[in-house]
């Protein structure tokens, strides 16, 4: 674990799955440069985490990094008892998606591929989200963010909206981040975009606007076509 030289006791505490690398390092820095305490959750990549938790420090944030392996419920489990032994209390999920299929067609995405993704993304998404009912306090935030390039990008939104209605009496909301190509058949030069999409700065800003205060947003799947170096947004 690595953090800034004490634990900060003000700011909501995030946690921020996959928060080592791309979006998830995007959001993490925005959020930690708000004043929020942000935890870089990472599947055992601590030099990785370390960077991003050093530069929201260096930037005058609050942060630490923590590792599980989120297809497995207990170390997930283990993470989120750890945050709140550590701050007491646990705001905010923002749940990025790990890059685990290279872009292509999908035609030629294999079983393997697809089971691949789920375990990663979709079944820890749905830990996190179990989590998030049994710890996280009550006005907090949940936003999942999908790969640009993920054959689950529909079932991560649709899985973590449809929750949105368990959380909404605890005024908790949850919302869905899915960045698209706007191209049915993607040319190479996209499938190429498309796997840096995480990192998008504008994939980036609709994820940390939905985990902020001022979202009163809840249930929603908000598509972030990023495609040709053109962002448009819309909600479904």
């Amino acid at each position: 674990m690595a953090s800034g030289g004490g634990v900060v006791t003000e700011g909501r505490v995030v946690v921020v799955v996959n928060g080592y690398t791309g979006v998830g390092a995007a959001v993490a820095k925005t959020l930690g440069g708000q004043g929020d305490r942000v935890v870089i959750a990472h599947p055992h990549v601590p030099e990785a985490a370390a960077d991003v938790v050093n530069e929201i420090v260096g930037a005058g944030g609050s942060a630490l990094e923590l590792a599980a392996d989120f297809r497995d419920s207990d170390e997930f489990e283990e993470l989120v008892q750890e945050v709140l032994a550590t701050f007491g209390r646990w705001d905010v999920l923002v749940h990025t998606c790990a890059a685990t299929v290279v872009p292509k067609p999908f035609r030629e995405v294999s079983a393997d591929d697809f089971e691949r993704d789920f375990n990663t993304n979709a079944l820890g998404a749905y830990y996190g989200l179990q989590l998030a009912l049994a710890h996280l306090a009550d006005d907090g935030r949940i936003v999942a963010v999908s790969g640009g390039d993920s054959p689950l990008l529909p079932t991560l939104g649709r899985l973590v909206t449809s929750a949105a209605a368990d959380f909404a009496e605890r005024g908790i909301t949850v919302n869905a981040v899915e960045p698209i190509s706007a191209q049915a058949e993607p040319s190479a030069e996209v499938l190429a975009a498309a796997a840096d999409a995480g990192a998008s700065p504008e994939i980036a800003a609709v994820a940390a606007y939905l985990a902020g205060t001022g979202s009163a947003w809840t249930g929603q799947r908000v598509v972030v076509d990023d495609s040709a170096g053109k962002s448009t947004t819309a909600i479904e």
